[in-house]
Formats: structure tokens, C-alpha cells, sequence
């Protein structure tokens, strides 16, 4: 182990003790070089925490809740992803040129309905995507993935899983996709994970003659509308729905 005295891009001095290779330790001082010292990094996130908090208050966004470093945190990551959501405004009508609606007003409501300071921060590395899965119903009807719905032929409670492709903020080669589970009753899977659990939990709320209909529109052993329509393998309401 050896100390050295580097002097940060802030013009602080540091003193910091290294191991390893002669050569790595040459490294690691000049990439520190090029940033500033803790201090320096701490004042200026706290600078940042503060200005996003004052500009949440303006706004009349919710108040965050969680520990004081948690919420200071949290107050950045969300004003930085509205301004990532609203400065992607373009990507929507270069991925979906038909879309009927603007997606944004539904994902933007729902990320700021979110009170939780650790919902942000365990989020914040695609908090756009995040949001969209909040809003899934919404922004896939606006986008126009969940159109086949309209047909009466469908029956009730068709579950289809739409796939919303984000541009990626990165390299245009690449992108995000988001996978939605919605019903036709306007109910959307909350364990998007695990389909099955969610449309048998939502299938076990429904009255006896939803479910009776639901058996009428969907078959024991044909092949139904809702499948071919909707490009699924299988009708995932029917399973559950066994007399």
C-alpha cells in the first residue's frame, strides 16, 4: 500500500491510499484527477436535492415520503425524469405515427402519484419505463395496442399482454420494451411477473354470471376469437373458469 496526494479537478488536494500494480495505481490517480473531491460532490448533489425540492413545491407536486436522505434523493430523480419524459415527447410519434392519443399526460400523472421516496430511487435507473408500466392500460390504448378490444366477437375478460417499445436514450440501435398485461374489463395484471396468479386472483372476484358469460365466449376446447385476434397461444382467462 502507498499514500499519494492527488489533486482533484476541483483543486482540492486528497490524500488517498492505493494498492495493486504500479501501473493500475498510475490509472486510478489520473481518473480521479479528472473529478472533484467528496466534499465537493456532496455540496453540489445537496445543491441539487434543494433545488429540485423547491421546484416540486412550485410545480405542487406530492410531498415525498420516506427518511430525509431518502426523499432529498428521491426530489432529483423525479424532477430529472419528467424532464426525460417530457424531452422525449418526439419518440412516440416516431415509433407510432398511427397512435389516436398522447401517452405522455397518462405516464406523467402516474410516476407523480407515487408518494414513496423509495419507490423513485429503486426505479431511477428507468423511471420512464417504470412509468409506463403504471400507466400501461392507458398508454397502450393511446398508443392504439389494445384496438382489437373494441371487437364485440372477443368476449369478455380477454387478457393480452401489448408490448410498448421505448426508444433508448442511448444508442437509436437499441430500445426498452415494456410488457403490459391488460382485461378487457379495464383490469390490469398488478403481477406482471406472473400472469397466471394475477388473471386467478382476478377471475376468483368476478360474480358467477360474469363468469358463466365469460364461459359461453370462450369455449372448454375450441379455439376462440381472442386468440387468433389477439395472437395468443391460448386464452389465459379460460383455464381458470373450469366448472
Amino acid at each position: 500500500m502507498a499514500k499519494y496526494t492527488v489533486t482533484r479537478k476541483c483543486g482540492h488536494d486528497e490524500r488517498v491510499d492505493l494498492i495493486g500494480p504500479h501501473r493500475k495505481r498510475e490509472q486510478t490517480l489520473e481518473w480521479m484527477e479528472g473529478g472533484d473531491c467528496y466534499a465537493c460532490v456532496e455540496a453540489q448533489r445537496e445543491k441539487e436535492n434543494a433545488e429540485s425540492a423547491a421546484a416540486a413545491k412550485v410545480a405542487g407536486w406530492p410531498v415525498l415520503t420516506g427518511t430525509e436522505r431518502q426523499v432529498a434523493w428521491a426530489e432529483t430523480l423525479r424532477v430529472n425524469a419528467v424532464e426525460e419524459l417530457r424531452g422525449g415527447a418526439a419518440w412516440w410519434s416516431e415509433k407510432y405515427p398511427e397512435a389516436p392519443g398522447d401517452p405522455l399526460p397518462f405516464i406523467e400523472t402516474a410516476i407523480l402519484a407515487v408518494e414513496s421516496a423509495s419507490w423513485w430511487i429503486d426505479n431511477r435507473h428507468d423511471l420512464v419505463t417504470a412509468g409506463v408500466s403504471l400507466a400501461g392500460a392507458d398508454v397502450a390504448e393511446s398508443l392504439g395496442l389494445l384496438e382489437p378490444l373494441a371487437r364485440k366477437d372477443l368476449g369478455p375478460h380477454v387478457v393480452v399482454r401489448p408490448v410498448i417499445e421505448l426508444p433508448s436514450m442511448g444508442s437509436p440501435w437499441m430500445g426498452r420494451k415494456v410488457r403490459v398485461a391488460v382485461c378487457s374489463c379495464g383490469w390490469e395484471a398488478p403481477y406482471r411477473h406472473n400472469l397466471a396468479v394475477s388473471a386467478a386472483e382476478h377471475v376468483e372476484g368476478l360474480d358467477d354470471d360474469v363468469k358463466a358469460e365469460i364461459r359461453r365466449a370462450h369455449p372448454q376446447d375450441e379455439p376462440h376469437a381472442c386468440t387468433e385476434a389477439l395472437g395468443l397461444r391460448r386464452c389465459v382467462m379460460r383455464p381458470f373458469l373450469r366448472e
